[in-house]
């Protein structure tokens, strides 16, 4: 019998989802606005956009947790072996690839594709601070630690892990991110429900925007390279389907492995 907590339920989560890309949206509008008057680094502005967005919802999410009396942490349940931080490193690395590749099936306008484009010179300290600590960190703590902690409660562990990487994938606010949101959302929520430690979720998080963040500074060096013909041609589904596939199998090697090796934890809540 699961044991009953209050928060979040299913509809604390998508509350909280909801409240997130708000705040999410509200800061990127004042974000717009203000950036003609400030002089200031355009990369620092937008860490500190996304700054003030999230961490009052994780502050939020942990004064309930307090006042309700419900055991807060989730890295106290050190149980994995060392071994999986490489494979889980590299199972991300190929969800990171698949569903990158995955994403080039889904229409993208051309305003789209010109603003990814000018985002590719961005790849100072701010950013990095932004895509490879905050966000790993940050959402981890939102979407794992909090939502999913909360609906493995209430409901089967498969369906909370889907409903968890769903809302994740909408708090990304357009399609494109949805598919590798809602994919990594599903690896990063399986291993937190296989260890109940956050750890190896924020490694996947990072490693997949480690990625991201390296592809920047990559291009950015060699500018001939960004156009959306390269991009399709590394990427594009079609091109390159037999290395897809060949990527979907190791991936599920590694999961199966992991299935094997890792320890399922109970996770220890108070009643109340």
């Amino acid at each position: 019998m699961k044991t009953k907590v209050k928060f979040p339920n299913l509809w604390h989560s998508i509350i909280i989802t909801i409240v997130m890309s708000v705040l999410v949206i509200i800061a990127v509008i004042m974000q717009t606005m203000i950036k003609p008057y400030l002089k200031i680094d355009r990369e620092l502005l937008r860490l500190l956009t996304y700054i003030i967005a999230l961490i009052p919802v994780a502050l939020l999410c942990f004064i309930i947790w307090k006042k309700l009396n419900i055991g807060v942490s989730n890295f106290e349940n050190l149980k994995f072996n060392f071994w999986s931080v490489p494979l889980v490193s590299i199972g991300a690395f190929l969800t990171m690839l698949i569903t990158s590749q995955l994403s080039t099936v889904v229409p993208m306008p051309d305003s789209v594709k010109n603003q990814i484009l000018e985002m590719m010179d961005e790849y100072s300290i701010w950013s990095f601070l932004l895509m490879v600590i905050c966000a790993p960190f940050l959402e981890e703590y939102i979407f794992r630690g909090v939502i999913l902690r909360g609906l493995l409660f209430r409901m089967k562990p498969i369906l909370a892990i889907i409903i968890s990487s769903i809302l994740f994938g909408m708090a990304h606010l357009n399609p494109w991110q949805f598919i590798g949101a809602f994919f990594i959302g599903i690896f990063s929520g399986w291993l937190y429900y296989r260890t109940k430690n956050l750890l190896l979720s924020i490694l996947v998080h990072f490693i997949c925007n480690l990625f991201g963040y390296l592809t920047r500074v990559y291009l950015s060096r060699n500018p001939e390279m960004i156009s959306w013909d390269n991009v399709y041609s590394i990427f594009g589904l079609e091109e390159t389907l037999p290395y897809t596939l060949l990527n979907l199998f190791i991936l599920v090697t590694i999961i199966i492995v992991l299935n094997r090796n890792l320890k399922k934890e109970t996770c220890k809540i108070k009643n109340i």
